[in-house]
């Protein structure tokens, strides 16, 4: 991520990261862009893909809030709260290519994908690490670690 440790209003990072999914057993890589809205209130949408494991794979899309709260010079805790929503992508490996005369008809042979929708919750924890520039000045570059459990609806 780039940005400062001191959370500021309007205070911009954009952030790559990884991800395990356990319900879909797989590893994930995502993107995610922050934005503080005041101080201590920084809103967090990302865009997640998950690899196809056992013929499924998924993208979820979560907008996320944390309510930043610093506890040492260089530790912040947050809560966050959420939103999300999820495209699972079911890949049987199972097409039928009929030709009917003048046309050919495709049987994908059950693929089909289920959205889901649901809510996020947890806890997350940001470090800044000292980063010494090349003219011995000093930079904060943040690196978060953070946990969230997800309640989500079948649709």
């Amino acid at each position: 991520m780039l940005s400062s440790t001191y959370a500021q209003k309007g205070r911009q990072a954009i952030g790559f990261g990884l991800s395990y999914g356990t319900e879909i057993e797989s590893a994930g890589l995502g993107i995610k862009y922050q934005y503080n809205i005041t101080n201590p209130l920084r809103i967090e949408p990302s865009f997640n893909y998950f690899f196809e494991n056992d013929n499924v794979s998924m993208l979820d899309l979560n907008v996320n809030f944390h309510y930043l709260c610093p506890v040492a010079q260089s530790v912040k805790l947050y809560p966050l709260f959420g939103l999300t929503m999820s495209n699972w992508m079911f890949d049987m490996h199972d097409l039928d290519v009929d030709w009917d005369g003048d046309h050919v008809h495709v049987d994908d042979g059950g693929n089909h994908n289920e959205f889901r929708i649901g809510v996020n919750l947890g806890a997350g924890a940001e470090f800044a690490v000292i980063h010494a520039l090349r003219d011995g000045r000093r930079r904060n570059l943040p690196a978060e670690k953070n946990a969230v459990f997800r309640m989500v609806a079948d649709g």
